[in-house]
């Protein structure tokens, strides 16, 4: 077959390229391995706010997108789907109890928005309601950098539910689960600084790729020991998964909801071997599934304002492209 006429490294223009596999790939695997070293917070019924207030009681939101009523949502979002971890196991959401009545999960009146910390219901239940459950939620969150405009709303003391803006969604709280920013964060950018030299005779290449971790916190101790994490990953080599495959498969852990799906799989079995049920990149153009971080570099961390600290941790990643 004559080459002349077509490019090279890749087959199909629907295909995800380099730059969208490593943006999915780091996000899962950070925000699997912090969770997997205890990166959450277990809600349980009670749970009382340091100052007051109470963790486990969710409050009723105005969303647009719904009818009042039918939305109610946590102190935090980013509430865990994920199992299997090695420390101790996060809550798996059992049930929902609207004025102590038990509600089970899967009985088909409502559903979780793991993403944005809410439960959706599919008939409006009174604003007076007191609808309470037990949750996990991530400490740190991790975002991709384009998805965090700066029009967005940071949230800072996204942990005092004992405030009286709290109940009433307005200052810091008037903005949905979708545009507010608790902190701690992690926004990932892949940047177009890239570099490639050659692997071996024929079509392989190595492939270096500048990334950019933006750690976000309300202080410099928890920024500084967030970035410290990321860098200690320098010189490691992670499996990558392969999206595409999942997108065909119709794989993905959460549906377009943000409830998770039966069988949702985290990432150790998202990068397991196709011969045991996982999606590891060994069908693509990516060498064994191979991604090795290396050369972390600490920027000078700033305060935005009294109570918005934050950082960025520089580092390579390399890959080997073997069609290319």
């Amino acid at each position: 077959m004559a080459t002349h006429d077509t490019l090279k490294g890749f087959s199909d223009f629907g295909d995800s390229t380099l730059s969208k596999k490593l943006k999915i790939n780091l996000i899962e695997f950070f925000d699997w391995g912090f969770l997997n070293a205890g990166n959450f917070m277990n809600i349980t019924v009670p749970t009382s706010g340091a100052y007051g207030g109470t963790r486990h009681t969710l409050r009723p939101i105005a969303d647009p997108r719904f009818t009042s009523g039918t939305v109610w949502e946590g102190y935090q979002s980013d509430w865990v789907w994920q199992s299997g971890t090695t420390q101790s196991e996060p809550i798996d959401i059992s049930c929902v109890f609207v004025d102590d009545v038990f509600t089970p999960r899967g009985s088909g009146t409502y559903y979780i928005n793991h993403l944005e910390g809410s439960v959706v219901f599919d008939t409006a239940i009174a604003l007076t309601s007191n609808v309470h459950l037990e949750f996990s939620h991530k400490w740190v969150k991790f975002r991709d950098a384009r998805a965090v405009p700066w029009l967005r709303e940071i949230q800072t003391r996204s942990y005092r539910v004992d405030e009286s803006d709290y109940v009433s969604s307005s200052g810091q709280w008037s903005q949905l689960a979708q545009t507010r920013l608790p902190l701690p964060m992690v926004a990932v950018e892949i940047t177009p600084r890239r570099e490639y030299t050659p692997y071996q005779l024929g079509s392989a290449q190595n492939v270096w790729t500048d990334v950019i971790f933006h750690v976000i916190a309300e202080n410099d101790e928890e920024a500084q020991k967030i970035a410290d994490i990321i860098g200690h990953q320098t010189e490691k080599t992670i499996f990558m998964f392969d999206p595409d495959r999942m997108a065909d498969d119709d794989v993905f852990p959460l549906d377009a909801n943000g409830d998770r799906v039966s069988g949702a799989m985290s990432y150790p079995k998202l990068v397991s071997h196709s011969g045991v049920g996982g999606y590891r990149d060994t069908g693509s153009n990516i060498q064994y599934g191979k991604l090795t971080f290396s050369d972390s570099n600490f920027s000078n961390g700033q305060w935005l304002s009294h109570n918005v600290y934050t950082t960025s941790v520089d580092m390579t990643t390399h890959v080997v492209l073997t069609d290319i």
